[in-house]
């Protein structure tokens, strides 16, 4: 069976899930015992094999074909099924929206694990789903699942039910009213944190000051999510008012939790509140390493060098001596600011003072005077770098290789290159998608098909990016055979198109009129159970209708509406032909337009 499966056409997939379904469905007591070989059970490579290739939809069926099976097949459900089912539920859950995808980690990579709690997590998940809105009898319906609960359990439900905070919220007070339960503090922060996504801050008070009434312990955790939650909002006075109110609910303020405060500020552009704060308070904690480097890189960040410059010089004053990662974050918020003579001198401060510049600080050099079009002054630093012993990582050739193509200097980016494996330093696919680049811009149809030979050379494997811009591109010359030929080859590199590979495919036949293409590949994206493009419909049923083609448009219509996919299924309505009668109208107004007798006759047929 594994071996027939293994032989099946891509086009072919659907049937291969159905016929297992079948077989499932229809094994009784004698097959199993008759046929031991053609157990389900003993098939785990064959499900994975065929998981990686099934849409959602189809993986959702199977999936509930494997963990509810027929009374016949049940008994026969060992501990080998078992792994088989966890696979076809890691691969459901990996196509799945991070609404419905669960955020812990229930499988290990080497092995998969069967979770215990799956049957209760996946009840009280549904009922959470089914009984989402405010005038729902959520409670009743809890109080009637008959699941014993878990600090576990409870914190898997609210993780995975993250999307859903009203229906978590009341789960998480009903669990808590349950006798023999607790909540645990891992499960407290995880209800705030959804509490706190979706800005109901007024409940998460209310959840703390109960949890203190009880003389629960409220762990750190809390109010560092609380601040971040606060200043993602933009409330930068309610975030500083929650790090002051952690001292009435039992937990004294450390230097930590100061840093996050400080750290949640400036990511969220509140530079000005950050540093008041600091003046206010800094004193009573003995600011650390991170605090200064907080501080710099936020002055940085909104473009002022002078204030990074006092709060590096401020260090001194209080006899805090700067360390590499600290003159790393002021050289990198002086050159953000254009201030490279101010850089460079403090450059020159870490040779005399210590501590030795590092790659990390050439690297930022070398970015500002790329970013500012200087390709000669970053190539003065590399040659700095190497007299030093220091050797160049990739991330700093792949900005000099990107400066020399913006350029149009593409010999002085291969030199760059081959340089990089005299070096032993390993191009990754950003270098190559570079080059490939400058190649598909100036319609380099040779050079863009050895560069994709030396990825396969090097052992760099082309990603969407590298397919979707080499594709176009050879479209756009007329190079089908060759267009057709990198996409044949995909799956030997192990690349599976993705719906912008296959958008790429198909509007580049669609644009030279390629009908007969266009319409081959996306087929085959239905198939594949890939929802195109609501525009790639439209591209493709215009085409089609030009053609006259109807026919067509109309058998794809009826191929999308019995996809397994919800998805496709709405598009194909988009793809449905408009009915005749309009089209008559049409006509017949365009005939008035023209005003001839023969617009008159037309009027009264």
């Amino acid at each position: 069976m594994g071996v027939w499966i293994l032989n099946f056409q891509r086009r072919k997939r659907f049937f291969a899930f159905k016929f297992i379904c079948n077989f499932i469905k229809q094994t009784t007591l004698s097959d199993l015992q008759v046929h031991p070989s053609t157990q389900i059970s003993h098939e785990i490579s064959t499900h994975s094999i065929l998981c990686k290739n099934l849409s959602t939809g189809t993986l959702g069926s199977l999936f509930q074909a494997c963990i509810a099976p027929t009374p016949q097949f049940q008994i026969f459900l060992s501990e080998r099924q078992a792994t088989s089912s966890c696979i076809l539920r890691k691969q459901f859950y990996s196509q799945t929206l991070v609404a419905d995808k669960p955020q812990y980690d229930e499988y290990n990579d080497n092995t998969v694990k069967y979770n215990p709690l799956a049957n209760e997590l996946n009840t009280i998940c549904r009922i959470l789903s089914d009984y989402r809105r405010a005038h729902h009898d959520l409670e009743a319906a809890l109080n009637g699942c008959c699941v014993k609960l878990s600090e576990d359990l409870v914190e898997q439900v609210l993780k995975r039910c993250c999307n859903l905070w009203l229906s978590a919220y009341r789960f998480f007070v009903w669990a808590g009213k349950q006798p023999g339960y607790n909540h645990s503090g891992e499960s407290c922060t995880v209800m705030v944190d959804i509490l706190g996504k979706v800005r109901q801050f007024d409940t998460i008070w209310d959840l703390l000051i109960k949890m203190n009434n009880q003389g629960l312990p409220i762990p750190r955790k809390i109010f560092t999510i609380v601040v971040k939650r606060y200043a993602r909002a933009q409330l930068a006075q309610e975030a500083i008012h929650a790090f002051r109110r952690m001292r009435d609910f039992g937990c004294e303020p450390v230097i930590e939790d100061f840093n996050a405060l400080l750290s949640a500020l400036c990511k969220n552009k509140l530079v000005s509140h950050a540093h008041e704060i600091y003046d206010e308070v800094g004193v009573t904690f003995p600011s650390d390493m991170r605090t200064y480097n907080i501080l710099i890189k936020s002055w940085g960040e909104i473009g002022d060098g002078a204030q990074a410059l006092r709060v590096f010089h401020e260090m001194a004053e209080r006899n805090c001596e700067p360390d590499i990662a600290i003159y790393n974050t002021l050289l990198e918020s002086l050159c953000q600011v254009g201030q490279l003579e101010d850089a460079y001198q403090i450059l020159d401060l870490m040779k005399v003072k210590g501590p030795i510049p590092n790659i990390s600080t050439y690297s930022i050099f070398i970015h500002a005077h790329c970013e500012a079009d200087q390709a000669d002054e970053a190539l003065k630093v590399l040659s700095r770098m190497k007299r030093y012993g220091l050797v160049p990582d990739v991330e700093i050739y792949n900005a000099l290789i990107f400066r020399f193509c913006m350029m149009d200097k593409v010999d002085d980016a291969y030199r760059l290159l081959d340089e990089m494996f005299y070096k032993g330093v390993k191009p990754d696919v950003c270098t190559y998608n570079t080059l490939q680049r400058v190649h598909c811009k100036h319609r380099q149809v040779k050079r863009a098909m050895r560069l994709l030979v030396r990825m396969d050379d090097d052992g760099c494997k082309p990603d969407d990016y590298t397919y979707n811009i080499l594709i176009k591109m050879l479209i756009n010359v007329g190079c089908f055979d060759r267009a057709l030929e990198v996409w044949n080859g995909m799956e030997g590199r192990g690349f599976y198109p993705s719906v912008t590979t296959y958008t790429t495919l198909i509007h580049g036949f669609c644009k030279r009129l390629k009908y007969e293409e266009a319409q081959k590949y996306f087929e085959e994206m239905i198939d594949e159970g890939i929802p195109p493009y609501p525009c790639t419909c439209v591209l493709l049923k215009k085409l089609l209708l030009s053609a006259r083609k109807k026919l067509i448009v109309q058998v794809l219509a009826d191929k999308m509406r019995k996809s397994t996919s919800r998805s496709i299924q709405e598009l194909s309505k988009m793809m449905k032909q408009k009915s005749n009668k309009k089209s008559g109208q049409s006509k017949v107004k365009m005939a008035k337009e023209m005003g001839s007798s023969k617009a008159m006759r037309i009027q009264e047929k």
